[in-house]
């Protein structure tokens, strides 16, 4: 079973791209020259056909558009996703 990647949602965006059907390696789309700003950061859970990436928050919004425009173009890709951070709930403390 693989142990989660560790995620930093402060340095990085991350983008959940779901693909129409499994390639051989999912990190090959990045050969795009647009997509030059991603790395692969590995499957998403048990999912095949969903594979999460990351942008530098640094870059995230002078390459967004680029980077959508990009990936839709592709015929693998069937839709993005940005992950946002989940908010974790100290119990204990509500008083």
């Amino acid at each position: 079973m693989n142990t989660p990647a560790v995620l930093d949602h402060a340095s990085n965006t991350y983008l959940a791209v779901t693909l129409v059907h499994p390639i051989p390696e999912p990190a090959s789309i990045l050969t795009d020259p647009k997509l030059t700003s991603l790395s692969y950061v590995g499957p998403v859970g048990a999912l095949q056909d969903v594979h999460l990436y990351s942008v530098p928050k640094t870059q995230y919004q002078q390459v967004k558009e680029q980077v959508f425009a990009a990936l839709d173009s592709l015929d693998c890709v069937k839709s993005v996703d940005v992950q946002a951070a989940k908010q974790r709930v100290k119990r204990g403390d509500e008083l």
